[in-house]
């Protein structure tokens, strides 16, 4: 056996804590160049219809159970 430092066994990550840190960063990399894109900061649209979307899956229809103030179709699309 060869002895090791006691500072190295700290520092070994397991698989899942790996796979979570890349996860991690990837979506802190993405976040931060989404906001450093102008056409997202300013997007309001998005959210709405992601928010319609989720009312629609859950069964919620809109025009009769939420007021949902685009056209017609476009939480479908």
């Amino acid at each position: 056996m060869s002895p090791t430092r006691p500072g190295l066994r700290a520092l070994r990550l397991t698989q899942f804590q790996a796979v979570a840190l890349l996860v991690f960063g990837l979506s802190l990399g993405m976040s931060l160049w989404q906001l450093s894109v102008p056409e997202f900061l300013s997007s309001y649209d998005s959210g709405v219809y992601l928010a319609a979307t989720i009312h629609l899956i859950s069964g919620v229809l809109p025009y009769k159970d939420f007021t949902f103030v685009q056209p017609p179709g476009s939480c479908c699309s």
